[in-house]
């Protein structure tokens, strides 16, 4: 109770009733949004002292990062792997088509201006790939005078004294009438700190904004190169699994926004979007005759988008409707050591969507949506949401949501030369969550969550009827979970707590049985649906924050996460014909960050600090076999960096 009271004497800086666009593509206040959404601002994000975007979304409940230890990671939210997953740069989509994936280490954490997190399906209203959640990593900023920043960071790793990372960045902002113009650009680069991780990452965006009284005109051109050492597990000799295997990713990522505020109830908001990614692999190995045998691929893929949106305001009812479209191609070309495969695909997608979020009393709001999508492969699919929110008291709050999401087979499951199954139907299912928030004081807030999932159809490769290996639906997921978030924040300090726990299952298919009859050229497999914890889904974690303001101008910040263990899954054939799974375990960890900053004049910040404080031994991602040594992580590193704000 005392310390309820002090609480109350501060200043009130956390706002409840902040404004998000992810959740429903229209502004609405996080407190009257049914689905868990959660802010990450840019003073949080300053405060991390962050080298990456990895380190900022780790650091949230409930959400899991699979790194691969060098220049690729990706994003789990409450155990929907990554490829159901909706990455969004600006409200845009960034997954790749091939995989499905985002990979979030090509966005320069030095560019971000807010993060917004929807931690529940959201096909409703995004279509395809909003099975477990979406992140919108916002860049866009409006200024109101000319700013110029500027950022250095070195850092070592492990005992070495010598300097293996360095990240320099630069942006300079200029409000002109009614135009605001911003440049930014950043290299980064790392030596590495096991074989083949090094990498080179270059990125440059500008972009031009103008404003009229009911108008908004912005444009925004990204250009980033990362070139980069794919090295594959560890082996149990230390070396790596791929020790000369080098990607080059290239992407040209385009956006024109136009608001328009026809009236005070009515807006209309446009979005076109264009995408040019090129990705250059290059493998290695040793032949037969211990000659060298590399060998490349190349994948070009173009994206055109466009989305329109009606936002209308009426009485105590705030209607939308949207429609999105785009076409996607893929040019690929593949020299392999046996044969060279070139193939060229395209396709294209259509949605249309209507949310209507209705007050029926003082105290209580009903969100209804629905979105149909259209592809020319499976067809339609319906995705339906219904949510309840209902204020207990002016500081505790009862939402309730359900809602149907699917995944779309990407390109490589649809159309891949020989293998690609055009068969295939979305993986989908419905999501179910129960959350009460509370915010007993003017800074403070907690919020405790109940959710379930259950996916069907997932896709996996297995044999087929001709024998041959290629993508089916077949497998199920089930994950229930709980959550809590707490946060206390003013002026002077903050506080985040968050823990998730997960209880995981899925259903998949799986080979028992695997004879060939060599004379005969037949072989013989039984497969069976069998009932194990999910892999990659970690049991739990466990994320600490907290930044304390100090005098002369310092501030201290301090991070902790604990992960729990996960499992995957091996076949074993040592008693041929008969097939058995082997359990890998991915040890639980405790990861430590650290940082002291010292500011000068307002406008030069130095700042020292130290990640991976107490030099766990630890990996997030599995390798390819049971006996390598999976993706291991960085140990402890010291890092040092400078910002000038002007």
């Amino acid at each position: 109770m005392l310390l309820l009271c002090l609480l109350s004497l501060t200043d009130a800086v956390y706002d409840i009733d902040e404004i998000v666009v992810t959740a429903t593509r229209y502004p609405a206040a996080v407190k009257e949004l049914p689905v868990a959404t959660i802010v990450i601002d840019k003073k949080d994000i300053e405060a991390a002292n962050a080298k990456d975007l990895n380190e900022v979304l780790q650091k949230e409940a409930g959400i899991d990062i699979k790194d691969y230890g060098g220049a690729l990671s990706s994003v789990t939210i409450r155990g929907i792997q990554a490829n159901g997953i909706l990455v969004l740069i600006n409200g845009r989509p960034f997954n790749s088509i091939t995989t499905g994936m985002a990979n979030i280490s090509a966005i320069n954490i030095n560019t971000v201006e807010r993060i917004e997190i929807v931690k529940g399906a959201a096909s409703n209203v995004y279509g395809a790939n909003a099975l477990g959640g979406v992140i919108n990593i916002i860049t866009r900023r409006d200024l109101t005078r000319p700013e110029m920043f500027m950022q250095a960071q070195i850092s070592s790793i492990g005992n070495d004294a010598s300097i293996e990372d360095q990240d320099f960045f630069a942006r300079i902002g200029y409000p002109l009438g009614r135009f605001i113009i911003e440049t930014n650009g950043g290299y980064r680069a790392s030596n590495g700190f096991r074989i083949n991780t090094d990498f080179k990452d270059y990125n440059f965006s500008t972009g031009l904004i103008y404003e009229l009284t009911d108008v908004s005109i912005a444009a925004r051109v990204n250009y980033g190169k990362k070139d980069y050492g794919t090295p594959g597990p560890m082996l149990a000799d230390s070396t790596s699994y791929s020790p000369l295997d080098r990607e080059s990713d290239v992407n040209i990522l385009n956006d024109l926004d136009c608001d328009w505020m026809i009236n005070q109830y009515l807006q209309w908001s446009n979005k076109i979007y264009l995408d040019r990614r090129q990705t250059d692999f290059n493998s290695f190995y040793v032949g037969y005759n211990n000659d060298t045998i590399v060998q490349n691929y190349y994948y070009l893929t173009n994206t055109l988008g466009i989305s329109s949106i009606l936002d209308y305001q009426f009485g105590n009812s705030e209607w939308a409707i949207g429609i999105d479209g785009r076409y996607d191609s893929l040019d690929a070309d593949e020299n392999a050591m046996f044969s060279d495969t070139s193939w060229q695909v395209s396709s294209f997608s259509v949605g249309a969507w209507f949310e209507i979020n209705k007050r029926i009393s003082e105290r209580s709001l009903i969100l209804t949506g629905l979105r149909l999508d259209y592809y020319p492969d499976f067809g339609i699919f319906l995705s339906p949401q219904v949510g309840l929110t209902g204020s207990i008291s002016e500081w505790l709050i009862i939402k309730m949501s359900t809602g149907r999401a699917f995944r779309a087979p990407t390109f490589n499951d649809l159309y891949y030369p020989l293998s690609g199954n055009p068969e295939l139907k979305p993986e989908h299912g419905w999501a179910y969550e129960l959350r009460i928030e509370s915010t007993p004081t003017v800074n403070s807030f907690i919020a405790l969550s109940g959710f379930h999932r259950l996916i069907i159809d997932r896709i996996a490769w297995m044999p087929a009827d001709n024998m041959f290996w290629e993508p089916q639906n077949l497998n199920n997921l089930n994950v229930k979970g709980i959550e809590i978030e707490t946060l206390l924040r003013s002026r002077n300090y903050g506080f985040e707590l968050g823990a998730t726990y997960l209880d995981s299952e899925q259903q998949n298919d799986e080979i028992v049985y695997d004879f060939y009859d060599w004379p005969a050229d037949t072989s013989h497999i039984e497969i069976e649906n069998i009932s194990r914890g999910a892999a990659f889904v970690p049991l739990y974690n466990l994320t600490l924050k907290t930044w304390i303001k100090l005098p002369y101008a310092m501030q201290l910040g301090a991070s902790f996460v604990q992960v729990g263990e996960r499992v995957n899954y091996y076949p074993d054939y040592s008693d041929y014909p008969n097939v058995f799974m082997q359990t890998k375990t991915l040890n639980a960890y405790q990861i430590i960050d650290l940082s002291i900053e010292r500011n000068f004049f307002g406008k030069i910040s130095f700042v020292l600090g130290a990640k991976n404080l107490l030099n766990t031994a630890y990996a997030t991602q599995f390798g390819y076999s049971i006996d390598d040594l999976d993706y291991p992580m960085p140990g402890r590193s010291i890092f040092a960096r400078v910002k000038v704000k002007i």
